[in-house]
């Protein structure tokens, strides 16, 4: 049965390589349109940036005047159905960004899945190689600094940097 598994994964992992393969030389517009198919939802206004990488693109959520910059990596869970990510109105992502919608136990590396959603409410803005980890909640008109890595809540309308991510400072409206 795992053999099976592994298999099947496998599989679905080459013949998604090559879906993103032929995505990465469509011109912007099919690409976008490309996109639009396979996601949960696709708002309006978006701009994805080249080398894009979904796992799982029916569990994403992308709302309005979205912009996905360049080598973004998109992992929801699989095992978990309900585990998903929500990217609302608003948002920029600098280069490199990588959302992680699941994870293992340290003590039980190889038995453990741990998956929750992750949320990106509106009008944040996220710098380059950052990373956010499952279960995280990114609250609105808040900046997540370049290099960050992001294991817990962000309450809106603050900057946080570091790893692990911490408040430098609140923003006020």
């Amino acid at each position: 049965m795992q053999k099976t598994k592994r298999l099947l994964f496998e599989s679905y992992v080459y013949f998604e390589g090559m879906v993103y393969l032929i995505a990465g030389i469509l011109p912007p517009p099919i690409r976008k349109l490309f996109f639009k198919m396979m996601f949960a939802n696709f708002g309006k206004n978006i701009l994805l940036s080249d080398k894009l990488y979904v796992r799982y693109p029916w569990k994403v959520w992308i709302g309005d005047n979205v912009a996905i910059g360049r080598n973004a990596q998109i992992f929801p869970s699989y095992l978990v159905q309900e585990a998903s990510v929500h990217i609302a109105n608003g948002v920029v992502i600098a280069p490199n960004l990588v959302i992680l919608g699941a994870g293992h136990l340290p003590e039980d590396p190889h038995n453990s899945n741990i998956a929750a959603s992750v949320t990106i409410d509106e009008n944040v803005y996220i710098g380059a190689n950052v990373v956010i980890r499952y279960g995280v909640t990114i609250g609105k008109n808040s900046v997540l600094a370049a290099g960050s890595v992001v294991v817990s809540n962000v309450p809106p309308n603050s900057i946080y940097g570091g790893n692990p991510a911490k408040l430098i400072r609140r923003i006020d409206k």
